[in-house]
């Protein structure tokens, strides 16, 4: 069932990517269509539902220090983000919300790796948890430096960090999936 669910996530990414390439390459619009960031939106939101099945299925209860890291990574991520843009002085007040929502449900799926991470460090899908943590990071961290990059209105340099950034962390996932499936 996890599997079908991160199944329909990464359908709603190929969506949004579609929209996006659709209305900014093609028609030549300047933002991001809402299509293209709600559809991202669902794919956190999926991805979560992913991995917290799997972290159920494999651990009845989380210990403290987990609990703790499924809160302070998303903080610290955030907090990172926050700074980096209001040092710029050019927050957009439209912008702002909707960044912080992307790169909070982001951030939670890294800590949701870490966590997954901390549960299999012993057994056979380590290796499949750690190529996980180390996908969902990029991906992380191609949403803060996007957001960041829009923010000062460096369009370029977008393809070169986020993107790559975001490819990366998409064969990494693939990757880590294909490990985790061949190890169960």
């Amino acid at each position: 069932m996890s599997y079908l669910i991160l199944g329909v996530g990464y359908f709603f990414a190929f969506v949004g990517e579609i929209s996006f390439v659709y209305f900014v390459d093609i028609l030549g619009e300047e933002s991001s269509p809402i299509l293209s960031e709600i559809s991202f939106l669902i794919l956190y939101v999926l991805i979560l539902i992913h991995l917290a099945i799997n972290i159920r299925y494999f651990a009845d209860r989380l210990v403290l220090y987990q609990k703790v890291l499924l809160g302070v990574i998303p903080i610290a991520m955030i907090l990172t983000y926050s700074f980096l843009l209001f040092d710029t002085g050019n927050v957009d007040d439209f912008e702002l919300p909707y960044s912080l929502v992307a790169i909070s449900l982001s951030s939670l799926t890294v800590s949701f790796a870490v966590v997954g991470f901390t549960l299999f460090k012993q057994t056979a899908l380590m290796i499949a948890w750690f190529l996980l943590l180390v996908g969902m990071f990029a991906g992380s961290v191609g949403d803060i430096a996007n957001y960041y990059l829009v923010a000062i209105g460096d369009f370029n340099s977008i393809s070169n960090y986020s993107t790559t950034l975001w490819i990366t962390s998409n064969a990494i996932v693939i990757y880590a999936l294909y490990r985790h499936q061949r190890t169960v």
